[in-house]
């Protein structure tokens, strides 16, 4: 059961990166860096390779994090087949949710979906988002009940190494964020203008 919800991850991982790659020239001259709850854009900048593919670049990094966290913290539960079930359950939930939340912001600026559906888009991939983290409160809760609150036991990373690989992740991922705010070009940006902007670019408006 596992593998092809592996696989499905890997796909929804896998995709931004795609479509970016192939659309990356009729993307708009402003890239989204960051967006809100509903995908609106809040911050844009210049497109560049680094913009473009930001947003999927996170996202790979929050699924190494989430399978870094996952091997290193399993053999806690190991002795407890009921709380392996639903900690191996919160990972790969975790980490679909990341990746859908993460990964697909980029891609109504693909220019592949059609502008008068990326309302849609955005309320899918928010609806979504809002049922993985209901439930991995829900799995948590289990966790704590079935550990009688003894939970962050079982999220300590057993072993220097896996404790190096997280930090260095976060490090990375932290970089991915903010140097954005320092390079040239980025702005602060209503999603009206920057929807106008888009849609001229697919010649959407006049």
């Amino acid at each position: 059961m596992i593998i092809p919800v592996l696989i499905i991850d890997a796909i929804i991982t896998v995709v931004p990166i795609i479509l970016t790659g192939i659309y990356y020239p009729h993307m708009p001259d402003k890239i989204p860096l960051f967006v809100n709850l509903m995908g609106e854009t809040v911050m844009q900048a210049n497109k560049t390779f680094f913009t473009a593919f930001r947003l999927p670049v996170m996202t790979l990094i929050l699924q190494a994090i989430c399978l870094v966290f996952f091997l290193g913290c399993r053999k806690n539960t190991a002795e407890k087949p009921e709380t392996a079930i639903l900690f191996r359950n919160f990972w790969v939930v975790l980490s679909i949710t990341a990746a859908i939340k993460t990964g697909f912001s980029i891609i109504p600026f693909t220019g592949i979906i059609p502008w008068n559906l990326i309302p849609m888009f955005r309320i899918i991939v928010v609806g979504a988002a809002i049922l993985g983290v209901i439930y991995l409160l829900v799995c948590l809760a289990q966790m704590y009940k079935a550990n009688k609150g003894d939970i962050l036991k079982i999220f300590t990373p057993a072993g220097n190494v896996y404790n190096v690989l997280i930090i260095a992740l976060l490090l990375a991922y932290a970089a991915a964020v903010f140097l954005p705010r320092f390079t040239a070009g980025h702005e602060e940006n209503s999603e009206k203008k920057f929807a106008f902007a888009v849609a001229s670019k697919f010649q959407i408006v006049e």
